[in-house]
């Protein structure tokens, strides 16, 4: 009887594990996405107001101060004489429309860095870092000080694994983290300390694995990764995310969220061959942002910023650059993804056979289900409660459906049930 009881027992355990291993995914996957998944990139602060009208409006609800003349270099170009003007008018431009601010420190002014510059990016860089951790200080603790209650969240160091952006040790960034995450955490504790930027694919994972290894883990908010897969499709995001996450997993004994702090496409694939030179054509590049954000939203990404609204490198215009009032066909997928995922949940998001699937419940309380194949158009059949009606695609283009059936292209669409 005894022996009974206890193998009794050892099943009871063993499905009440499977049970609250079950439970505790699906409520991981029911998460609500908040704007700050959509984040942005914009150089001209004057281009906030052209872009956040109700009509207007993209849905993007937190800014990256990257490439916008915010370095420490610009900020502090001579020893203790600082020049806030232009970070002054990008914070106010953001907190008038709502958006949360991820500022990336680093670049020291060559002042800090024994009179030497190094980058292979010119002379707005230096990859080089500061020779006395005390200028590291009073630089990031000015910073956090004047902005305190404004700027929320602050990326210790750009794409550190890339020698044009850092050329310092592994040891050296860590005691950066280390020192900010000491100096912006007495200022406020909310401040989110956001890892150094990685990139370059497998290249950067194995630099974050080195970099949290080496106790970096201990100073850190959340980790920076940038998704860059030109000129392959986004769909290439999710082997790089699958290898991000596993590396943070190894090494964080509490669930540590993943920001994608750069995300766009330089050159790409068209014909069977790469394209370094022209803007995407407006189709494919809404396809591919709206794959992307999907892609992000689907391996739980937590932030998403694109690079971005006005960049010329970018092969994906959201904007005419030559008049920014004026919304390109990528602009309007943006927003029409914002617009259907802001405040819906997510229940599952699945991938195999060349499509994949995104369950969701939508902020009005409808079921919903985004949907897309990679390559080729495929039939696919749809959930029971699908049997017929309308479908919305990513730039706006609605058709329907019926039988539960639905043909998929490269262009994400909405199907969703009352």
């Amino acid at each position: 009887m005894s022996v009974k009881i206890s193998y009794l027992k050892k099943i009871f355990l063993i499905f009440l594990m499977i049970l609250l291993l079950s439970t505790g995914c699906q409520n991981k996957k029911q998460h609500q996405i908040s704007s700050t998944y959509f984040g942005m990139h914009i150089q001209n602060p004057n281009n906030y107001s052209l872009h956040s009208n109700t009509m207007g409006n993209l849905g993007y609800g937190s800014v990256r101060f990257w490439d916008t003349g915010t370095k420490w270099l610009n900020l502090e170009p001579q020893k203790g004489k600082y020049d806030f003007k232009k970070l002054d008018q990008l914070v106010s431009a953001a907190l008038d429309n709502n958006q949360e601010i991820l500022l990336t420190l680093g670049q020291p002014p060559s002042w800090a860095t024994g009179n030497k510059s190094i980058s292979e990016y010119g002379d707005n860089y230096n990859s080089i870092p500061p020779a006395n951790i005390e200028d590291w200080r009073k630089y990031v603790k000015t910073v956090g000080e004047r902005y305190k209650g404004k700027i929320t969240a602050y990326e210790i160091w750009n794409e550190v694994n890339i020698k044009g952006f850092y050329s310092g040790s592994i040891e050296e960034l860590v005691t950066l983290t280390k020192e900010a995450n000491y100096i912006l955490k007495k200022i406020d504790p909310n401040i989110i300390i956001v890892s150094p930027g990685m990139a370059n694919g497998m290249e950067g994972v194995h630099f974050l694995e080195a970099y949290l290894k080496a106790g970096g883990i201990q100073f850190v908010d959340a980790i920076s990764v940038h998704l860059y897969v030109n000129p392959y499709p986004p769909e290439e995001m999710i082997p790089l995310i699958k290898n991000y996450r596993q590396v943070v997993d190894e090494t964080s004994s509490k669930q540590m969220p993943i920001w994608n702090t750069e995300f766009t496409w330089v050159n790409f694939t068209m014909d069977k061959e790469i394209n370094n030179s022209t803007i995407m054509p407006d189709e494919l590049a809404s396809s591919y942002l709206a794959r992307a954000l999907l892609i992000g939203i689907g391996m739980e990404i937590e932030r998403n910023y694109f690079y971005g609204l006005d960049y010329s490198t970018s092969k994906i215009q959201l904007v005419d650059l030559l008049n920014q009032k004026s919304i390109k066909l990528p602009g309007v997928a943006y927003r029409n993804v914002s617009s259907w995922l802001i405040g819906a949940s997510i229940r599952n998001f699945s991938h195999k056979e060349g499509y994949y699937l995104l369950n969701i419940k939508l902020k009005d309380g409808k079921k919903g289900i985004i949907a897309w194949a990679e390559k080729s158009e495929k039939k696919i059949k749809l959930p029971p409660g699908f049997s017929e009606g309308n479908y919305f695609s990513t730039i706006g283009e609605i058709n329907t459906y019926s039988g539960g059936e639905i043909y998929l292209t490269n262009m994400p669409v909405l199907v969703y049930k009352d």
